[in-house]
């Protein structure tokens, strides 16, 4: 709707949905959206910087939350 309350609303969706694509399909997100990923792949690392999102033991265990 073009005010600041929308636009809040809007970024606000927009960053969960990329959170969301990065640690779920971090593959194909990548493939995709590159500055996306690569936006969302900063912010984690400024907290853990070994954190692997391709990492196979953090996959395996997404699968089994399926």
């Amino acid at each position: 709707d073009g005010t600041k309350k929308g636009l809040y609303r809007a970024a606000t969706e927009y960053w969960a949905d990329i959170c969301a694509e990065y640690f779920l399909h971090p593959e194909s997100f990548k493939k995709q959206h590159p500055t996306d990923f690569d936006l969302v792949d900063a912010q984690v690392r400024i907290n853990d910087r070994s954190f692997d999102v391709f990492d196979p033991k953090r996959l395996e265990f997404l699968r089994e939350l399926e």
